[in-house]
This record gives C-alpha cells, sequence and structure tokens, in this order.
C-alpha cells in the first residue's frame, strides 16, 4: 500500500516537472499584465487569425531599416519564423544597438494582400529600379517575395498572398 502512494507521488511529480519543461515554446503569459506573449513561430502559424488584433510577441532583433529606424524584424530561436514590425506614432525610431537582444512588443497585427497584378507592378518597379541603378528601400527582400509570389501563383497554389506585420504601440527589450 505504501509503495502504491508512493509511486503515485512519483508520477505525479514528474508529470509536473515534464509539462512544466515543456512550456518553453508555447504562448507564454506574463503573470503580472495575464496576457498572452506570442512566440513569433506561433505568430507565423496564427497571422490571418490575428488581423485587426492586438498582440503581444517577443523574438530576437535579427534587423532595423538603417535608412528610417521606423522598423525592424524579429526572428524565433531557430531563425525560421519573422515579423516585421513597423513602429506605431509613439516611437521615434528604434536603435540598432537593439541588434540580438530579446525584445517584446506590444502591437496591432496588419496585413496586406497581393494579387497577381500587384505582383507584376511590384515587380516592374523593382527592375526600373535596378536599370537606373537606383536602390529601393529593401529591395532584396521585395525581390525574394516577387520570386515566391510568382511561383505560387504559378503552381495554382494561390492567386493571392498575405503579408504580415506588426504596427507597435509600445515596446520593451528584455
Amino acid at each position: 500500500m505504501a509503495n502504491k502512494k508512493y509511486l503515485s507521488f512519483v508520477l505525479i511529480i514528474t508529470t509536473l516537472f515534464f509539462s512544466y519543461c515543456s512550456n518553453d515554446e508555447k504562448n507564454n503569459v506574463d503573470e503580472n499584465n495575464k496576457h498572452t506573449i506570442y512566440t513569433v513561430q506561433e505568430f507565423a502559424n496564427n497571422a490571418n487569425t490575428l488581423i485587426g488584433k492586438t498582440i503581444y510577441i517577443r523574438g530576437v532583433v535579427d534587423h532595423v531599416c538603417e535608412h528610417s529606424g521606423q522598423r525592424f524584424r524579429i526572428i524565433d530561436r531557430d531563425g525560421k519564423a519573422y515579423v516585421r514590425i513597423q513602429l506605431g506614432k509613439n516611437e521615434t525610431s528604434f536603435d540598432p544597438s537593439n541588434m540580438g537582444k530579446i525584445v517584446e512588443v506590444k502591437g496591432k497585427v496588419e496585413s496586406k494582400t497581393y494579387l497577381p497584378d500587384d505582383v507584376r507592378q511590384l515587380e516592374q518597379k523593382v527592375i526600373k529600379a535596378k536599370q537606373e541603378n537606383k536602390e529601393i528601400e529593401h529591395q532584396g527582400e521585395a525581390l525574394k517575395l516577387i520570386e515566391k509570389l510568382k511561383a505560387d501563383i504559378q503552381l495554382g497554389k494561390t492567386n493571392t498572398y498575405s503579408v504580415y506585420h506588426i504596427e507597435a504601440i509600445s515596446y520593451e527589450i528584455k
């Protein structure tokens, strides 16, 4: 009888331990403010259901726009997912020295949907800029996006493509 109680106790403790340890990549909850904090991967998986909502997201700063300082990008731990953060009206600029640091952002989820004509127009704009030896902001990212959109449209995967970003209300370096 004592062995069964001991075994039950060990099983409960083990279960609690493993459930606590496995929460690392799941939605975190800020215990002080009681809000869910999305990982970048969770955001990427659920962005289409979050449009227009104010969320909290945490990630590592991977890129800061050198042209304006008004945008930056955060990535997840393995670098496979990212999201662009656009500073809101209350923020002046994002300090490039925050590269590589963890940031928690509170912001509104926004989206831009591209149709096939939008893709062609974007491609023409980039081609024209290259021919005139002009650099357009984030030209490399635009070219990657264009190629992905064209491939998806040609393969019949989609006739529209949505890109999501977060309009920051506030942020905090962790």
